[in-house]
């Protein structure tokens, strides 16, 4: 139910962690199987919330030093931090396409 598109650029995060991003399409309807040791819940997230006013900037503190960024705001939800970069790498990348 899962159709593996690519791979972003690795992530290098605050913390030392490097994440590959995996884009993939999934078949309309699938219903996702969370594991609750990894996320509390899932919800959708529409290609135009990430632009517009859905996109923010934001300043964060990591270890005393201030980390500017972007933040993408859509019904209720706030996404930050590498996943917020990682969603408008995909953007920008599908906007140059």
């Amino acid at each position: 139910r899962v159709r593996l598109l690519g791979y972003l650029p690795d992530h290098i995060v605050l913390t030392g962690y490097r994440v590959t991003p995996v884009v993939a399409c999934v078949v309309p309807g699938s219903e996702p199987v969370l594991d609750p040791a990894e996320v509390s819940s899932v919800f959708e997230l529409p290609w135009r919330a990430l632009s517009g006013d859905a996109v923010v900037e934001s300043t964060r503190r990591y270890a005393g030093v201030e980390v500017r960024t972007h933040d993408v705001l859509h019904a209720g939800h706030r996404i930050w931090g590498m996943t917020a970069s990682i969603l408008l790498e995909l953007r920008a990348l599908a906007e140059t396409a």
